[in-house]
């Protein structure tokens, strides 16, 4: 519907919302707004690629907590995904490297089925994409982007690059780390390096992973091994720069040595390795989640160290809360007060998030007497008393803490 003129005689469209980005959470946001009645616009400026299940492996992989699943549920495409390719794990042994310390949790500890699954970033995308595109209440439009954004009167304009002009009551930026949308919005953030690069493939391993999450801790960067439903491992290698720069020079033969010497052949020898690709890690956060009209989700407003996987979990997080808030609110308008108690509640989770990974990757890069007792004590004493542990691997799954009602999942 045309609603007012936006410049130069043009008509502006008029939406309900309107979600800048279509990855795995900004996809997620739309169909909950869409589902509770909005017109929503989702603008994306690159179309997704087709995923099934004879697709070729997508190197960049998840691990989706308990409450992820029950998000996915809840957006009606959780069975989309078991459609396409996952692969569920029960177990999670954790070790350190320079000490004796080693943690393991399994699905008892959660009383689920399971701990969570291992599932691509291609499928997650792909399932998403397209229920917003088949929603009668989502106007998909790609390739496009945002030009422009201004506000008045309480609303929300946004100019896109092919010429169209749309009204919206909200406006979401869920267009990554290095979101354009944010920066037009001039929404400052503060970055940090780690000084390391994360290096993923998808390995065969000599033993069968045995539907178990893998990670070691090393002093250059912890190295974690997560089971695919085809039998072979995709690994996550976060190591300093200098050592990620000597890993991806190296050829197979010897990165496959490499690989099963840092993974104590926990696995026995890796067999195959695929290429090998490498990104840099980086701890991120926007300085405001939400101004009048405006939120921000995912990495958009947050980037944290990836050695406990919880990167979009935390987004998938950070989509239920503010569909939870705006649950009542009319969807001709949505008030202030509302996104800043969704600013407020998702700040605080993540920022302690954040603050948690650094601390776990400053303790376990310290090399010594001293810091090994320490881990391995610490590591110790959360293994051998029950309660603690269960604790821990509750956090983990997005079981515990100020969550949406709704993503409480059910025994499986």
């Amino acid at each position: 519907m045309a609603v007012d003129v936006c410049g130069e005689g043009a008509m502006a469209e008029y939406c309900n919302a309107l979600v800048v980005g279509a990855g795995a959470v900004g996809a997620s946001v739309a169909l909950g707004l869409a589902q509770q009645g909005r017109e929503v616009v989702l603008v994306e400026a690159v179309e997704p690629r087709p995923c099934h299940a004879q697709s070729d492996y997508d190197l960049r992989v998840f691990a989706l907590s308990l409450a992820s699943e029950a998000w996915l549920e809840h957006l009606g495409v959780w069975k989309d995904v078991l459609e396409r390719r996952y692969c569920s794990y029960s177990d999670m042994r954790v070790w350190d490297a320079e000490s004796e310390g080693q943690l393991h949790f399994d699905r008892q500890d959660v009383d689920r089925r399971h701990l969570g699954h291992i599932v691509e970033n291609a499928v997650l995308v792909d399932a998403l994409c397209s229920a917003a595109k088949a929603h009668p209440r989502i106007q998909w439009l790609c390739p496009e982007r945002v030009e422009s954004v201004s506000q008045e009167m309480g609303k929300t304009r946004v100019w896109l690059e092919g010429g169209t002009c749309f009204e919206s009551d909200l406006l979401v930026a869920a267009d990554g780390a290095r979101s354009s949308l944010r920066d037009k919005l001039d929404i400052g953030v503060q970055r940090a390096s780690y000084a390391q690069r994360g290096i993923v493939a998808m390995v065969k391993t000599e033993r069968a992973h045995q539907h178990t999450a893998w990670q070691r801790f090393l002093s250059t960067g912890p190295l974690a091994l997560l089971p695919l439903s085809n039998g072979q491992c995709s690994i996550v290698w976060s190591a300093d720069d200098d050592l990620a720069e000597h890993l991806l020079s190296m050829d197979d033969e010897t990165f496959k040595t490499r690989l099963s010497e840092a993974s104590e052949c926990v696995l026995g020898d890796v067999l195959e390795t695929t290429q090998r690709l490498a990104f840099p890690l980086v701890s991120q956060h926007a300085e405001r989640y939400a101004m009048p009209g405006i939120a921000l989700v995912g990495d958009a407003a947050h980037v944290i160290h990836p050695l406990a996987g919880q990167g979009v979990n935390l987004g998938f997080m950070d989509a239920a809360t503010l569909i939870d808030v705006l649950e009542g609110e009319s969807r001709a308008g949505v008030r202030t007060a509302a996104l800043r108690r969704y600013a407020r509640r998702r700040r605080y989770a993540n920022q302690i998030m954040q603050s948690g990974m650094t601390a776990l990757y400053h303790a376990f890069g310290q090399s010594g007497g001293y810091w090994n007792r320490l881990r391995g004590q610490g590591m110790s004493v959360v293994s051998d008393i029950d309660p603690l542990r269960r604790r821990f691997a509750r956090q983990a799954a997005g079981l515990d803490g100020d969550i949406p009602h709704f993503l409480q999942p059910h025994t499986r």
